[in-house]
């Protein structure tokens, strides 16, 4: 049975290349145990999809950043079940063919003057990738990386030529295979 046109509009929306402004989710997870983890609520919502994903420590703990298709959505279902959870701005780019294009991407906003103060990716179950940017200037960022040549290969499926691509700030060094 073929699936209504609504649905098959939403799946060929969904799987268009985008560079767009989007929330990413900031989860603390705490000392005591809850009855479910950050990632089993958000899997008990079958419309839920995680985009990116990364963790690290603190030293208050863990925190677990997100970028979903729904992040009201999400961070209301975070809550519900105990995590404290916070939303800021990051640039959202996917979904790609492979991994490996954020150094490429970076260093394009580094060139236009734009600081990124991190990134991180994500393959979800449709074996998509996608791309999350804290940079300074999200707004110009997201005009920047829509113009990029390197985002229009990208799109179309054009690899980068492997090589390594350094990205340095003040604070940090960031070497990947592009």
């Amino acid at each position: 049975m073929p699936l209504p046109e609504r649905t098959t509009q939403r799946r060929k929306e969904r799987d268009m290349f985008v560079v767009s402004k989007d929330e990413e989710i900031a989860v603390r997870v705490q000392d005591k145990e809850l009855d479910v983890s950050a990632l089993g609520a958000i899997a008990l919502c079958p419309d839920l999809e995680v985009l990116a994903i990364r963790s690290y420590c603190d030293r208050d703990g863990v925190v677990l950043l997100l970028v979903t298709n729904n992040p009201t959505k999400t961070t209301r279902v975070l809550e519900t079940v105990g995590y404290q959870c916070r939303t800021k701005p990051v640039v959202l780019v996917g979904p790609l063919d492979r991994r490996g294009w954020a150094a490429s991407l970076e260093a394009e906003l580094k060139a236009s003057g734009i600081r990124v103060f991190y990134s991180y990716a994500h393959q979800t179950e449709r074996g998509q990738h996608y791309l999350a940017f804290q940079t300074e200037e999200d707004d110009r960022a997201v005009r920047i990386l829509q113009a990029s040549s390197t985002l229009r290969g990208a799109a179309r499926g054009i690899s980068v030529p492997n090589r390594y691509v350094a990205v340095h700030d003040n604070r940090l060094m960031h070497e990947t295979a592009a």
